[in-house]
């Protein structure tokens, strides 16, 4: 049994000596500027004795304090009944302190519940899920990558362990690239995993706009190439995939080159456009080769991430702007030569 006249002594000699309470011979500390308060109820006797301390203490002192409890749901399969229990406690707390506020809060932690099937997409829709324990069940198949868009960090520890933890299930590879390394993945029974990881991409063809008003390429001026590019694989590439697209020639700009998808989700597609400009100084028709090909970001650090595709090649002519020149017109002479006499007259007027 505590020492609560030990109790009572450190409390005193404390800076916390007026908060301390006694009920029913039990040292409790309460402060009334404690608003709002929560209690860990589990179901069990000791998290319900404390409950009804504080409820006390609260409704004898006329404290305007709100009560939250909190009750951490496990499914360990030595106390299935955990959960009712912190329900008809809390009604009780509820029916008996009528003047307290309450508000009761479950978490869901699920270690060995003998959770089964897949991991849904829609799991990354939980924009306020803080902590992911579901270790050790018999979840299988791909972690979808949506999992990355949780407001959790994968590496951190908290009261109940790690904040994300997914160890001891049969989760396949590839894991999704902010899991990569995460401890939270550890003894993963991969013995069933039969999913093809054979990526499947594909380029479809270029589609060119020219900027200028004459639809031919000149010097100067810009065009857009436009590519799809589609993942025909059944499992989603969220590393990163992306289009790569260079040309031959020093007389054309590629405003970025390398054009990066946050991921394609299995048998879809995405748009990707380049802008490319030509020389002003080009100072003849030239044709400028293209190639492009699908490549994942630096997928070297996850070589299973790597993806191939046919190279796309083509040509594109940068044409001069042709400029009229009028014919010099020929001007007809028409001064011709002309006949005079020249006559001297007399001086002295006598003909």
């Amino acid at each position: 049994m505590p020492d609560y006249e030990h109790i009572k002594a450190v409390y005193q000699t404390s800076l916390y000596k007026n908060i301390l309470h006694e009920i029913n011979g039990v040292v409790f500390p309460f402060s009334e500027r404690w608003q709002k308060v929560g209690v860990s109820l589990s179901g069990g006797a000791d998290s319900a004795l404390m409950a009804v301390l504080l409820c006390s203490i609260i409704t004898q002192k006329l404290y305007t304090s709100e009560v939250h409890i909190i009750t951490n749901i496990r499914c360990w399969k030595t106390r299935p009944w955990q959960k009712q229990n912190s329900l008809d406690v809390f009604q009780w707390l509820v029916d008996n302190f009528p003047t307290i506020k309450f508000t009761r809060h479950e978490n869901f932690i699920a270690p060995d519940c003998g959770l089964m099937g897949t991991i849904p997409s829609a799991i990354g829709n939980l924009q306020n899920l803080q902590n992911l324990n579901i270790q050790y069940n018999q979840l299988a198949g791909i972690v979808p990558e949506s999992i990355c868009g949780l407001s959790i960090d994968f590496n951190a520890s908290g009261l109940w362990g790690r904040d994300f933890d997914l160890s001891g299930n049969n989760l396949c590879t590839p894991y999704p690239y902010c899991i990569v390394g995460s401890g939270g993945m550890s003894n993963q029974d991969t013995s069933n995993c039969n999913i093809d990881l054979n990526w499947n991409f594909s380029l479809s063809e270029q589609i060119v706009t020219i900027n200028g008003d004459d639809q031919i390429w000149n010097p100067g001026e810009n065009i857009s190439i436009e590519f799809d590019l589609c993942n025909n694989s059944d499992v989603a590439h969220m590393y990163y995939p992306g289009i790569v697209l260079k040309a031959d020639s020093q007389n054309v700009v590629i405003e970025n080159d390398y054009f990066w998808f946050y991921g394609l989700d299995s048998n879809s597609c995405n748009t990707a456009t380049f802008n490319v400009l030509a020389d002003s100084s080009i100072s003849f028709n030239t044709s400028i080769n293209f190639k492009a090909y699908a490549k994942a970001l630096n997928c070297e650090n996850q070589s299973e991430y790597c993806i191939d595709s046919d190279t796309i090649s083509f040509a594109i002519p940068i044409i001069l702007e042709t400029v009229s020149v009028q014919q010099p017109i020929e001007i007809p002479n028409e001064f011709v030569s002309v006949s005079y006499t020249h006559l001297t007259l007399p001086t002295n007027r006598e003909v």
